[in-house]
């Protein structure tokens, strides 16, 4: 696996700094290990649209997360790059899960438990806050009595789709583990190693709640 240490994520201002589509374009595992507000869905959206461009193929995108407040948010990013996604609360028949690109969230992922691996070798799979995504994998009640099975369909979607994007602010050993049969020589792992709040001075202000007794 290679490993590349990288100063901005997404930044305008800084784009010969930033990470570059060519990782995306040339591992099918990436790993990127970066802060609060440093644009990550935004740069993995910008990048998935360059890759449906340049290689002229119709992939899907399937983004899982931990948190359904999460939806909302992928959707809007992605929109931006003109990549739809469709709330996977909003589809009403399992064929609209082979047409579109879908945001989902693990606790429903067992929605994809009869499509066979090979109908993921289309896919883009996305992950974000995988940290949190792993623990909630065994800390998440609702999860106890499929944790099994649902662990299945993510390994099947895992280790068949054509590339797999996962961001978080601290990547644990955990996530590896978790990606371990993802080919190392297709796999990047990316560390920022800029903080987008460093350096803004910090007020403490302490408040007083005042009773008034009438």
């Amino acid at each position: 696996m290679k490993c590349q240490i990288d100063i901005y994520i997404y930044d305008e201002n800084f784009r010969d700094e930033q990470v570059k589509y060519e990782y995306f374009k040339t591992y099918n595992t990436i790993i990127i290990e970066s802060g609060t507000g440093t644009g990550k869905t935004t740069n993995t959206a910008k990048h998935i649209k360059k890759i449906m461009t340049e290689e002229r193929m119709s992939y899907k995108v399937l983004s899982i997360i931990s948190r359904i407040t999460m939806a909302d948010q992928h959707i809007q990013s992605f929109k931006k790059e003109g990549i739809e996604l469709k709330n996977y609360q909003k589809i009403l028949k399992n064929t609209d899960y082979d047409d579109n690109n879908v945001v989902i969230c693990i606790n429903s992922i067992l929605r994809y438990q009869y499509y066979k691996a090979d109908f993921f070798k289309n896919y883009i799979v996305y992950l974000d806050e995988i940290n949190t995504f792993t623990r909630h994998l065994t800390h998440n009640n609702t999860l106890d009595d499929k944790l099994k099975l649902v662990y299945v369909v993510l390994n099947k979607i895992i280790n068949n789709c054509y590339k797999l994007v996962c961001t978080e602010s601290i990547i644990s050993d955990n996530v590896f583990n978790l990606l371990e049969n993802r080919p190392d020589d297709k796999k990047i792992f990316i560390r920022n190693t800029y903080k987008n709040y460093e350096g803004i001075k910090q007020h403490k202000k302490r408040m007083k709640i005042i009773f008034l007794r009438t």
